[in-house]
């Protein structure tokens, strides 16, 4: 499947249950104790490049009595780290192989003089999909990009709201501010993923759950097994997603198979969801079993 798949399923995750819609920007928080996290995507690529210029603004307002009081300015000019900033991408490859990948879309720095325009705008748009999906798996990488904040200033019995602008916009680009509002006094949750199941055969096992059940949560999954269901190792380096071609686009299952190390050893499987500011849910339901030698006939 290719990119473009897996950004159309993440940004049909992020904008699912959104407070604001057809804007320009599209927002996304998780709250803490004293802190709110905040994602946001553009709409489209035109959208990033003007804030990759220009910035972003955030400015957070309280909520009393059906009015917006008390402008706070969060964050004046929030960026993606510049070209010449070596050392924070430097840092940043070490922890994310894809930091490079992420330098080079958000400049444009690779030779693209030998293909026609049509590929270009092919390869622009997989690498800033890319680059987009990166950020839900990653906050360090979403900070990077200018798509992240966390504020840390609020307090857990308020009602917020939030506005983010691109700076020096002219009206008649009709890029507008996007707003959402967050009840800071219920804290967000990752929801349990109770809807793993498993079939084993031969030396295979294949694990299955529903995503779209937790599509509003989570972008992908990691897969973690064990021999003796307390330790458990992560067998999947990239996070698994549900990837819908063009042909399935009602799927709703995920399905992953793992070869067996051992067809005499009982193994215990299970799955972590990861929410869209890259934080690891709990452990999901647990499904054990063992392999066995396919029989031959002689």
């Amino acid at each position: 499947f290719s990119a473009r798949h897996c950004f159309s399923l993440f940004l049909l995750l992020l904008y699912a249950n959104c407070y604001c819609q057809n804007t320009s920007v599209v927002l996304k928080y998780f709250v803490k104790e004293n802190a709110t996290l905040l994602r946001w995507a553009p709409a489209n690529k035109q959208v990033f490049d003007l804030a990759v210029k220009n910035g972003y603004k955030i400015t957070r307002y309280t909520k009393e009595n059906a009015l917006l009081i008390s402008p706070v300015v969060i964050a004046d000019t929030i960026k993606p780290y510049s070209y010449n900033d070596s050392i924070r991408w430097v840092n940043l490859a070490r922890k994310n192989k894809n930091a490079i990948l992420i330098m080079e879309t958000l400049y444009q720095n690779k030779n693209t003089s030998k293909i026609s325009p049509k590929e270009k705008e092919e390869q622009d748009k997989m690498l800033y999909n890319l680059m987009l999906l990166s950020c839900d798996f990653d906050a360090t990488i979403a900070k990077a990009c200018g798509l992240f904040l966390k504020d840390s200033t609020i307090v857990n019995t308020k009602t917020y709201s939030y506005k983010i602008e691109i700076n020096n916009t002219h009206p008649a680009s009709k890029i507008s501010p996007s707003s959402i509002e967050i009840n800071a006094g219920v804290l967000s949750t990752n929801p349990l993923i109770n809807n793993l199941t498993g079939k084993f055969k031969n030396k295979q096992l294949m694990l299955k759950w529903k995503a779209t059940d937790f599509s509003n949560s989570y972008g992908g999954y990691i897969i973690e097994r064990s021999t003796d269901n307390l330790f458990f190792e992560r067998i999947t380096q990239a996070p698994v997603i549900l990837l819908a071609s063009q042909h399935e686009k009602n799927k709703e299952f995920i399905t992953y198979n793992d070869t067996l190390p051992d067809t005499k050893i009982k193994y215990y499987y299970r799955i972590k969801g990861i929410n869209h500011f890259g934080e690891e849910s709990d452990p999901s339901n647990v499904i054990s079993g063992t392999g066995y030698e396919e029989l031959k006939s002689m």
